[in-house]
This record gives structure tokens, C-alpha cells and sequence, in this order.
């Protein structure tokens, strides 16, 4: 039985491509991020292309993308009590406005100073720090599809390294390939996982990004 749900949106989906004016290259990719020539590391990127007349939205990230993200979230959970304790409203300043003698009228309020920030953003880079040295996680390949009114939307993260267009146009083909399932993840990356060593071991190219 048909879902009513995902059949309206697959019917908007097709609508919004027969008027949208998006620009495809010869291969078919519409590219929304700029990509660095032969750079050394893939984190993220989102790209498109048309299959069975509807839009397709790949949103990529890299696993070393997901592991350091995960170091950012954990790290923000680790000191957001100093956030929280913060009594910004004991730190604000009148403004006022004279309207004779002995009487003021309150236009608003300054923050005097961003002390409990400063501590909160202190903390939190140094807890990055350690973390970036002691986080343990382990991110196997995934893909999420759904349909959204514009697209049919998919969030892959998998080992691909993005360096050039044509490494684009092969992801592009690879989920077209999972879409039409004639593959998947488990078959193009058998047991893959990123873990702790992995992010170890990439530290330092991954430092001026990470």
C-alpha cells in the first residue's frame, strides 16, 4: 500500500524540478560547495543531480567529519554549567535618559562585558584540546533518505575522498547505483569503521581543519 505522505511529495518534488532553473554541469551535478583541487583531506559537501525526473540532494559528510563534530558536541556539553550559571542579568547597566532634576527614564540595558562568555569559550577550547587527543567514538558508513517537497533528499556519510569534480561525478554514481538498489554501503565498504586511530593518525593534516 502506497504511503500518502511520500506520494505528495514525490509528485512536489517533480513539480518543483519542472520549474526550477537549476544549473546542471555536462555530467549532470549541480555543485554547491567550491572544491579545492586535489585538496588532501574530504570533510563535507552537498551536491545534486536528476534522476527519474525529480532533484536529488546528496549531503556528504566524510566519517572524520562526523568524529569531529562529535569532539565539538561533547566538548560544548562539558562546560555548558558554566553557560548556564552565568548570571548575565546581575551584569547589565542601565541606560538612561535625564527628563529633569531627579527623575530618569530607561532606554535599555547594557552587558557589561562578556565574563561568563570568555570562561565558557576558554573552557571549551581547552576541553576541545584534550578531547581532540583522548575522544574515542567509532563511525561506521550511513544513508538516510527522505523526501522532502523540493528533492528527494540523502545524507551520506561514507570514505570517500572528494579532491576534484571527478571524484564528485563517481559519489554522484554511486548513489544513483544505491537509489536504483543495485548496491549499498555494506557491499562498497564491507566492515569499514573510523575510529580513534584513524583520527589519530590524520591529526596532524586534519589540524587546520579540525
Amino acid at each position: 500500500m502506497k504511503n500518502a505522505y511520500f506520494e505528495t511529495q514525490r509528485r512536489l518534488a517533480k513539480q518543483w524540478h519542472r520549474c526550477a532553473k537549476t544549473h546542471y554541469s555536462p555530467g549532470g551535478i549541480a555543485n554547491y560547495d567550491e572544491i579545492e583541487d586535489d585538496q588532501s583531506l574530504a570533510w563535507q559537501t552537498k551536491m545534486a543531480f536528476v534522476i527519474n525526473n525529480y532533484r536529488v540532494e546528496v549531503r556528504f559528510e566524510h566519517p572524520r567529519y562526523v568524529y569531529s563534530n562529535k569532539i565539538d558536541q561533547l566538548a560544548r556539553n562539558n562546560v555548558e554549567h558554566i553557560r548556564a550559571n552565568d548570571d548575565w542579568l546581575n551584569n547589565l547597566t542601565p541606560i538612561t535618559h535625564r527628563l529633569g532634576k531627579s527623575r530618569k527614564k530607561i532606554l535599555g540595558y547594557r552587558q557589561n562585558g562578556l565574563v561568563g562568555d570568555i570562561k565558557w569559550i576558554q573552557a571549551f577550547w581547552a576541553g576541545r584540546a584534550r578531547l581532540k587527543a583522548e575522544a574515542d567514538f567509532v563511525i561506521a558508513p550511513s544513508i538516510k533518505v527522505q523526501w522532502r517537497g523540493y528533492c528527494r533528499l540523502v545524507k551520506l556519510c561514507a570514505p570517500i575522498e572528494i579532491r576534484n569534480y571527478d571524484d564528485l561525478l563517481a559519489m554522484a554514481m554511486l548513489v544513483k547505483r544505491i537509489l536504483k538498489q543495485e548496491t549499498s554501503l555494506e557491499c562498497e565498504f564491507p566492515g569499514y569503521v573510523y575510529c580513534r586511530e584513524d583520527w589519530l593518525s590524520e591529526l596532524k593534516t586534519n589540524s587546520d581543519r579540525a
